[in-house]
């Protein structure tokens, strides 16, 4: 979708608040779009400090009946972007919160959408996890193999969003993106605890690095995902969504140590794999480029580069 036609269009918003959900309401209020986000009481926003006099909030959970449709009904969307997800969970004894969140949640939206007039798409994104146990370059057409609680029931989520399309009547389509990083993502993600790890002058412990992965900077999944919300696509599509390059995890902890002066020593093999966490991934990103059109724009060097620039301007106004 040309930006331009995001202006004055309503869309709901959950996980508004996160990482990737900030960067996609920033683009949207910068386009003119009439943005109403579902945030929970507990939900931390200061990510869009600066953005929130315009943008409209809904207090309620995902999983809230009740408070999803107070939301939606006056506001009648015409997007619906359901991003809400519990990040680095991934024991076992989680299960039952992802089960929740993400499959409960999923069903909750959706059955508040449904007869929802004026409705023209419902985007969700899925995760390279759901592919874990393939063989590279992930293709749609690969039987999926979530190997963790959180892989698993975020494909759960996926397939209720794929059966809504193609049997259920709602317009839905699944952007599954690779590994996203960029400004602002939360801790507990290898490049921002390996960035604060380099400004706060601290050796990093982590893995061997051996693992390769697909690395995309977070405003060019911004640029599919607003590509994504009219695309002329079957309700129930899914896309893969990266850079399509396969990089060595050591590779980049080692170019964010020279981007901040090489100031720590990475300690690579402190640290075991996960477990379930495949030693190759990266997407082939064929139909992305087909059929949204899209393609990735920003290379590596230049998003990590963007990416510490951020970490250290903020260091420099609270502690990291």
């Amino acid at each position: 979708m040309p930006e331009e036609k995001l202006r004055g269009a309503r869309i709901f918003v959950t996980g508004g608040c996160g990482f990737i959900g900030s960067h996609f309401v920033k683009r949207c209020l910068a386009a003119g779009a009439d943005v109403l986000v579902l945030k929970t009481p507990e939900s931390d926003c200061d990510r869009l400090a600066d953005s929130q006099d315009r943008i409209r909030f809904a207090r309620g959970s995902i999983t809230d009946a009740a408070a999803v449709r107070a939301a939606i009904e006056p506001f009648r969307p015409q997007f619906a972007v359901h991003l809400a997800a519990l990040l680095n969970r991934r024991a076992p004894e989680d299960f039952g919160d992802l089960l929740t969140v993400h499959v409960d949640g999923t069903r909750t939206l959706f059955e508040a959408l449904e007869n929802s007039p004026g409705l023209e798409r419902v985007l969700t994104l899925g995760t390279m996890e759901e592919c874990a146990g393939n063989s590279p370059p992930f293709r749609e057409d690969q039987r999926e193999t979530p190997a963790s609680p959180y892989a698993l029931t975020k494909h759960i989520a996926v397939k209720l969003a794929e059966y809504a399309g193609r049997h259920g009547g709602l317009p839905t389509i699944v952007l599954r993106p690779s590994t996203v990083y960029g400004p602002g993502q939360a801790e507990g993600m290898l490049i921002p605890n390996c960035i604060r790890a380099c400004l706060a002058g601290k050796d990093f412990p982590m893995t061997s690095g051996a693992q390769t992965r697909d690395f995309l900077f977070v405003d060019d999944l911004v640029d599919a995902m607003v590509a994504a919300l009219s695309a002329p696509l079957p309700a129930g599509t899914i896309i893969h969504v990266g850079s399509g390059k396969e990089v060595a995890v050591r590779e980049v902890a080692e170019r964010i140590n020279d981007l901040c002066g090489n100031p720590i020593v990475i300690q690579f093999g402190a640290r075991p794999l996960r477990p379930g966490e495949p030693k190759r991934a990266f997407f082939d990103i064929s139909r992305a480029r087909q059929l949204l059109p899209w393609e990735p724009r920003t290379p590596l060097p230049d998003g990590l580069a963007a990416t510490v620039r951020w970490y250290q301007a903020q260091a420099k106004h609270r502690p990291v």
